[in-house]
């Protein structure tokens, strides 16, 4: 019986009549490097980086949104259906997905993060957008302007977080230095001329 059945599938093949049922899975998703390199990850732990990586691989690759139930995500991940509420947790607290209820639904938009830095490879800060793929290469190239020419994205849905290096001299504990890195949201060129100017 079997060995009928490997005919049968062999002589299907030979006459091209199984090819139109087949379907080749080929999307992929990102992965920014920076998020190995930073300790993204690591800051998040690695369940909730496989939830985000889930999250990620239901994304209608147009609007950016994914819909996937907790119980799909706890077996996709291998986890239980707490671990993955926990799990969603952490990626918000840490700015890595927004979650918003449709009707008895979740509805997810995770966040895509690209690090900027200096010349030397010092930190300067992060573009943030809600990863939509087909937008994607848009996003790279006005971070790219960004950095050739000071001038911020025209894309409002982008979010430039700036990494300041502030000197504090504490006078009571002879003059010791201290270096605080702080995020400072700018929407406006405006707004990056006033803090430059700050440097």
């Amino acid at each position: 019986m079997n060995d009928s059945l490997n005919e049968l599938r062999a002589d299907q093949i030979e006459q091209g009549h199984l090819w139109g049922e087949l379907q080749v899975d080929h999307m992929w998703i990102h992965l920014v490097r920076g998020m190995v390199r930073t300790g993204e990850i690591a800051k998040v732990g690695p369940v909730p980086f496989c939830v985000y990586v889930a999250i990620k691989a239901h994304t209608d690759l147009n609007t950016g949104n994914a819909w996937p139930s907790i119980t799909l995500l706890a077996s996709q991940v291998g986890v239980s259906n707490d671990t993955v509420e926990r799990a969603l947790k952490t990626l918000i607290k840490h700015g890595l997905i927004k979650v918003e209820k449709r009707g008895r639904s979740n509805q997810y938009a995770v966040i895509e993060k690209i690090n900027l830095t200096t010349q030397e490879g010092e930190p300067w800060g992060t573009g943030e957008r809600k990863y939509v793929a087909s937008n994607y290469r848009g996003f790279v190239e006005e971070l790219k302007r960004l950095a050739h020419t000071g001038n911020l994205p025209g894309d409002r849905a982008i979010t430039i977080n700036v990494t300041v290096n502030v000197q504090n001299i504490n006078q009571g504990d002879g003059g010791n230095v201290t270096m605080n890195a702080q995020h400072v949201q700018v929407n406006t060129d405006a707004d990056l001329q006033k803090l430059l100017r700050k440097l």
